[in-house]
Parts: C-alpha cells; sequence; structure tokens
C-alpha cells in the first residue's frame, strides 16, 4: 500500500497554491516578504511565505489489537494529541517548481520534512487552469516518495472565479522509497483500481497486489521471496463484494509441504458502498468573498475576506481495508496571496493483516472501523 498518508497532499496543495499566488501577486505569502526591486529577466526572483499553525490528531481505537486467543491483550487506549507546525515556501517566478519546508513539533521528537510541487498552466478559456504535475516528499529519516500524474492534477485556477468547479481522476504513478531498503512502486489507473510492487534489498518481501474496477483482486508473493506471515501463504484473492460480502481465500506456500492445493476463506462483511461503487473522487470548488476563519488569525493588514479553494478527496481501499475522506480549505487573499489552509483528514481502518488473530485477516465484527483516525490542521 502507499505507506504514506494522503494528508501528505495537505502539503502539497499549500505547497502549489502558494507558488501560483506567489507568482501571480508578486509579493510573499502571509508572514513572507516580496522579492527585490527591479531586476534583469535572466535573473529570477525568488518569492518566499512562511507559515506557522498546530495539527491535532485524534485516534479512536474499537477493540484493537483483537484479544481472540490472547486474552492478555489489552486494547489500545484512544489518543488525543496536539502538535505545531511552522512551513517555509519558496517559489520562483517563471518555474513550474514550488519547494516547502516543513517542521512538526512532537512531544517527543521534531519531524522535517519537504515537498517540492510541479505544476503547469492549463487554458480553460478565459481563466487558466493550475494543474499538478509532480510532487516529491522526503522527510528528515530519508524516506522519500514521488507522486506523477498521467495527466496533470487540477488545483486551482487564474483567476480565481467564484462557481467554478472541476473534477480530477486517480490516474498516476508514484515510487516509495525506505531506508530499510524497502521500494514500493504503484501506478493507479483512473478510476482508483491499481497495480503494486514492493520489494527490499534482500528479496525478503517480494509481492504484487492487484485491485480491478470491480473491488476484486489478488496479492502474491514472488517465487523465491518470503511469502506472507512467514512463508505460510504464497497469496490471497478477494472476490467482488456479492451481497454485501467479499471472500477472502488464502493459498499456503510450498513450504506447507501443500502448496496450491491447500486453501482458507473467509467472508467478511464489505465496508463500502457499492451502490456505486467508487473508489476514489476529487472535486475542486472556488468561492469568493469568504470570511476568513477566525482560527487562521489572519494578520488584518490582509482583510477579513478572500477567496476559498476547496479540494475534497476521497478514498477506498478494498485490499488494504481502509476509506480515507480529505477536505482541505485554502484560503487566499488579493494582496497577499495563499493566508491560511485548513484542513480535516479522516482515516477509517477495517482490516488488519497483522496475524494478531486466528485467521489471516482480522475484520471488525460490528461493521464499524476498529481504528478511526482523525486529523485536523491550520
Amino acid at each position: 500500500m502507499e505507506r504514506f498518508p494522503s494528508s501528505r497532499r495537505l502539503l502539497f496543495v499549500a505547497a502549489a497554491l502558494l507558488g501560483l499566488v506567489l507568482v501571480a501577486c508578486g509579493g510573499g505569502g502571509g508572514g513572507g516578504g516580496t522579492g527585490p526591486g527591479p531586476v534583469p529577466q535572466t535573473t529570477p526572483t525568488i518569492q518566499s511565505g512562511s507559515y506557522t499553525g498546530s495539527e491535532n490528531i485524534v485516534t479512536t481505537y474499537d477493540g484493537y489489537p483483537p484479544s481472540e486467543g490472547d486474552p492478555s491483550v489489552t486494547p489500545y487506549p484512544n489518543t488525543n494529541v496536539t502538535y505545531s507546525l511552522s512551513e517555509s515556501v519558496q517559489s520562483t517566478p517563471g518555474s513550474s517548481s514550488v519547494t516547502a519546508s516543513e517542521t512538526v513539533q512532537e512531544p517527543n521528537e521534531t519531524l522535517n520534512e519537504t515537498t517540492t510541487t510541479d505544476t503547469t498552466p492549463i487554458p480553460n478559456g478565459a481563466v487558466t487552469n493550475v494543474g499538478e504535475t509532480e510532487s516529491s516528499f522526503a522527510d528528515g529519516e530519508g524516506d522519500t516518495q514521488t507522486v506523477t500524474y498521467a495527466t496533470p492534477l487540477v488545483i486551482d485556477q487564474s483567476p480565481e472565479t467564484n462557481g467554478a468547479t472541476w473534477t480530477n481522476t486517480a490516474a498516476k504513478s508514484s515510487v516509495e522509497t525506505y531506508t530499510d531498503g524497502t521500494t514500493i512502486d504503484r501506478t493507479t489507473n483512473a478510476d482508483g483500481s491499481y497495480v503494486e510492487t514492493e520489494t527490499d534489498s534482500n528479496q525478503d518481501i517480494n509481492d504484487t497486489a492487484t485491485v480491478n474496477s470491480d473491488a476484486s483482486g489478488t496479492w502474491n508473493a514472488a517465487s523465491g521471496s518470503a511469502g506472507f506471515y512467514s512463508g505460510y501463504f504464497s497469496g490471497f484473492a478477494w472476490t467482488a463484494p456479492s451481497g454485501g460480502d467479499v471472500t477472502f481465500t488464502a493459498t499456503e506456500s510450498a513450504a506447507t509441504g501443500c502448496g496450491s492445493s491447500c486453501t482458507e476463506t473467509l467472508s467478511v462483511p464489505a465496508f463500502f458502498s457499492t451502490s456505486p461503487l467508487q473508489m476514489w473522487a476529487y472535486a475542486g470548488a472556488i468561492a469568493t468573498g469568504i470570511t476568513y476563519p477566525g482560527a487562521c488569525s489572519v494578520p488584518s493588514s490582509y482583510g477579513t475576506s478572500g477567496n476559498r479553494v476547496q479540494s475534497t478527496q476521497k478514498v477506498i481501499d478494498p485490499l488494504f481495508g481502509f476509506t480515507e475522506n480529505t477536505v482541505i480549505d485554502a484560503y487566499t487573499s488579493t494582496s497577499a496571496g495563499l493566508v491560511c489552509v485548513q484542513s480535516t483528514d479522516t482515516l477509517d481502518t477495517y482490516y488488519d493483516w497483522n496475524g494478531d488473530d486466528y485467521y489471516f485477516l482480522y475484520v471488525s465484527g460490528n461493521g464499524e472501523p476498529f481504528i478511526s483516525t482523525v486529523t485536523t490542521t491550520t
């Protein structure tokens, strides 16, 4: 699965939006300075903005981890933590690249993350859409993610027009690398179906996951790799939802002495709606004359209202068993560009592939997510 959560898009979108308004307005974003005076066109002017804010993460556990088979297991307690954030962004007018550096101050550690976002103008009648073509993320530990869009992801327009709306498809490719040698490559189709391959330098992990457009799929270990659950299983397959249920089939590996002739099946309730089935959706909209939220603490010199660029993204993953809904509201000022970003990311997890139970897959018994995480950022 894509190990970096979709909430990383909060940084991607903020960086790309800031790049747009810095170039369009010729000045710095909230708290940032303007560029120097007139210079030769051959010398790019660096525009910058700086922001501070907070991130609140509320995690609710519903009987997780499971205690079946081990009565000594104690479910995790719910948590509610708030971190402070600071971010600096730089954009060069005439360049498609914007770089954002973010510091997250957690109670016991400080995280540093950097995102570079590339955008392109897309003529659209009297306006120009702003399309994101690629975003590259790296954290302080050296883990990275690069997302490239088959068709530029529309994130804004210039000038921003009241009532403007747009949609995007899920078509993209992503590559994740980790300091332990793991690489995850995923190609996602327009409807949210995908093929993903995971490998590591020692070949302990080497598998391919395929999610089809009807939400069925397979997850198989490559020949010669360690397989799943210490080599006990060589792969899994699951059906499209039928009658409200999904049936998983696990195939034992050759190491068990049984191999493909031995399988285990498990039917579980579908955790997502199939009327209609929509594994991925993205909608954008612009509203003008919106009063800035009080939580943004926008300086009075930037006025009390501006434009709101809202993006809504919904994801369903029928293999790894989660839904994620993300809403991002970006507020812009005609004089200062981007002055505030607020977001809410809700991640609900229904499947547990960690082998905590008698079964190869643990599913919440009451149809509710056993882990729900809500991240709110200003």
